[in-house]
């Protein structure tokens, strides 16, 4: 299943480097048989770098595989928005090619490329333009301690080959800077793959709250049966929420792995444990999925991620299709409340075109 699903990721990579360089040929009319062949030559060896960068950097974690890796992720994103000028391009030219100038086409296409270049720039700019995203949640019965308390929700922070300690520095200044009374760390932590572990994890460990951090399992996380991730942040004062309840001062925070809360059978076998009927529960949940079981236990706020609202446009239109309006920000699901961020972090292409990268800041009220 793994070999099939890496050949089919690979043959649309290879599909997408094809219209790329057909448009980049025939837009600049390309004749030159030396410069056609380079041409071939760099466009397959990019073809093939971000699956071999992936494979690699899921074992190893270097300097070396860091640079391999972000660059072959960046030219990713990059590639998306050049393959869509081009798309463009072949399809207009091959409808008006005899009615307009090579010249009018030349400049149509490479206004298109250009687009489609600066698409990717502001994409890296606007994903490491953290911004923290300030709500305000009511909560029926909610003890007078818990009244004006704040909670910073980070997800998706998506530590590895990309994302490491002075990324990890950077949210955790961002973060204090807020003085949160409590800090939830909402599942894809980590990406995954190979990376330094201990050291990305000290500056989220040096930040002060008054009730604690609290960490809960995302996708990538159980990606394998290894516990590593799990493990690592067991060792520190980040408090793991393993299909736990903790009360604080007359409030219960739900954790409950991704797994588990994926299967709707297991899911409503553990709420049912985990939830104190008539008192307010919070679940921190790493996708918006599964929100009748919640709300049916007796669930007052969910908290999520794992969206990222697809992180580049227009894919967004995906993944609200998939998850409705709980794709992002606060909605009400019967007598529940949700919110889901769309992360701090990217996944893939450090790129974000049409959404943010945010921390999300909780007054209760």
């Amino acid at each position: 299943m793994f070999v099939f699903v890496i050949l089919v990721i690979q043959v649309i990579i290879f599909g997408g480097h094809y219209i790329a360089y057909r448009g980049i040929v025939d837009i600049f009319q390309i004749k030159n048989l030396q410069i056609l062949l380079s041409l071939k030559i760099i466009f397959s060896i990019l073809s093939v770098s971000f699956v071999i960068a992936s494979l690699i950097s899921s074992r190893f974690f270097s300097l070396f595989t860091q640079i391999f890796y972000s660059i072959s992720a960046i030219w990713l994103g990059f590639l998306f928005y050049i393959v869509l000028a081009c798309a463009v391009f072949l399809a207009v030219k091959f409808g008006i090619s005899s009615f307009v100038s090579p010249y009018i086409l030349k400049a149509f296409g490479s206004t298109l490329l250009g687009i489609g270049v600066l698409t990717g720039i502001y994409g890296i700019w606007n994903a490491q333009n953290i911004q923290v995203t300030k709500t305000e949640i009511a909560i029926q019965g909610i003890p007078n301690e818990w009244r004006g308390k704040t909670a910073l929700w980070v997800s998706d922070i998506h530590f590895g080959q990309i994302y490491s300690t002075h990324f990890s520095e950077r949210i955790s200044k961002i973060i204090q800077n807020e003085h949160p009374d409590i800090l939830f760390l909402g599942g894809d932590v980590f990406d995954g793959t190979a990376s330094d572990i201990k050291n990305v994890l000290k500056p989220l460990t040096q930040i002060q709250t008054t009730l604690g951090t609290y960490f809960i399992t995302g996708n990538h996380e159980e990606f394998s049966t290894d516990d590593t991730f799990v493990k690592a942040v067991q060792e520190t004062n980040i408090t793991v929420l393993q299909n736990k309840t903790i009360e604080i001062n007359g409030i219960n925070i739900i954790g409950v792995d991704y797994n588990d809360s994926e299967n709707k059978e297991i899911f409503n076998s553990k709420l049912k444990t985990l939830v104190k009927s008539g008192e307010p529960n919070i679940l921190l949940k790493h996708a918006p999925t599964n929100l009748d079981i919640g709300s049916n236990a007796g669930i007052t706020l969910q908290i999520s991620g794992h969206t990222h609202v697809a992180q580049m446009f227009p894919f967004m239109y995906i993944t609200n299709m998939v998850y409705g309006a709980f794709d992002y920000g606060v909605h009400r699901y019967k007598s529940m409340q949700v919110i889901t961020s769309s992360g701090v972090g990217t996944w893939g292409p450090p790129l974000r075109v049409g959404t943010r990268s945010e921390i999300v800041k909780i007054t209760f009220k």
